[in-house]
């Protein structure tokens, strides 16, 4: 019981709720424990979304493809939930692929329950708004702010918040040059400066159409400073 309180209360989700609230939830909801090998997927792309899924040890690659092709691929630890904002909604499905990397350890709590039991709970109800609202203001914000962007540093940088889910980890894009700079309304020529500049100064690694920022944070701190 007592690893099951931690477990829980180390989500985002359940955060301010009290012992006693915690203690009917585990008694009430349903919770499903899961254990996943290494490789082993946990989520494909456009399944369909019919529970809330907490990772809580372990280490995750999450696959995101864009309809023209190129990819998003990034490192995730945890604590963290798979994308509450596809469980409800017009499209209730994964927009990524998850995987897992090492062993990982996960709680499944069906939709019904979500609906029936934890959505009763206002603390509940209270953070799963923000964790919405949160989302939902910095997409937006990225979206409105990135036609007035005059750095193509800068411009490249919203390009990745825009297209990734959790983004202090590590993250890899499978793009081509050319594509890139049709996202980002520029030259090849300029890009392959821009990455070449990035690379020099180690925030980056380079391989064939493929990116690695090692730290988004860093990246940023480095646009500030330039």
């Amino acid at each position: 019981m007592d690893s099951m309180y931690t477990n829980l209360l180390r989500l985002p989700l359940f955060i301010g709720l009290c012992n006693d609230d915690i203690t009917r939830i585990i008694e009430k909801t349903k919770l499903q424990f899961i254990d996943l090998k290494p490789g082993q997927l946990i989520k494909r792309e456009y399944e369909k979304n019919e529970e809330l899924l907490f990772i809580l040890s372990g280490e995750v690659k999450v696959v995101t493809t864009a309809s023209k092709g190129f990819k998003f691929i990034e490192q995730v630890s945890p604590p963290f939930v798979l994308e509450i904002s596809s469980i409800f909604g017009l499209t209730p499905r994964y927009r990524s692929s998850y995987k897992a990397i090492s062993s990982v350890k996960a709680i499944a709590i069906d939709k019904q329950e979500v609906l029936q039991v934890l959505l009763n709970y206002k603390i509940f109800k209270l953070n799963y708004i923000n964790m919405l609202s949160t989302l939902v203001q910095k997409k937006q914000e990225i979206i409105w702010n990135r036609a007035f962007k005059d750095s193509l540093l800068e411009s490249f940088i919203d390009f990745v918040c825009e297209h990734t889910l959790y983004t202090k980890e590590k993250i890899t894009i499978k793009i081509k040059m050319e594509t890139l700079a049709q996202e980002l309304h520029t030259t090849r020529i300029k890009i392959s400066k821009l990455l070449n500049e990035l690379a020099k100064k180690e925030l980056i690694g380079l391989r064939r159409q493929h990116i690695d920022i090692h730290s988004l944070f860093l990246l940023k701190q480095y646009a500030k400073q330039r």
